[in-house]
């Protein structure tokens, strides 16, 4: 059975977002992970941490409650495909942004100037923004 990082870990890689819900409670901790489809299920703390878009905590005697909102990065919308857009891509690379690339011209809309962008869109601009 994995771990319940494990599975936060898988939601993220899928680009899911959730909500990590705990209570601790003498010698106990209890966790759980809930999607927005889920919320309408999930103890009030979720859905307010969810709203707020913030680690939450609640104390009561000898149980505390914690829900902390997990969300995939943005994506990082390039338009243009020159050198300035190149050196962006790459800098965004480096703290894991995912990127996508328009320009409606092919020399400049290719993955060989940007490996490592999501997606590169050859197109113009309000045509691949409306997509």
């Amino acid at each position: 059975m994995s771990s319940i990082y494990n599975q936060l870990n898988q939601y993220l890689k899928e680009e899911k977002a959730v909500v990590l819900w705990q209570r601790f409670q003498k010698n106990s901790i209890f966790s759980q992970l809930f999607t927005v489809d889920q919320l309408a299920q999930a103890p009030p703390l979720v859905a307010r941490a969810w709203q707020q878009k913030r680690l939450i905590w609640h104390t009561e005697e000898e149980k505390w409650e914690r829900a902390e909102p997990f969300f995939p990065p943005p994506l990082l919308y390039i338009l243009g495909g020159g050198h300035v857009s190149q050196a962006l891509a790459a800098l965004a690379a480096i703290v894991k942004l995912p990127v996508v690339v328009i320009d409606d011209r092919q020399e400049f809309a290719n993955k060989e100037l940007f490996p490592r962008a999501k997606q590169v869109i050859c197109a113009p601009f309000v045509e691949a923004l409306a997509n």
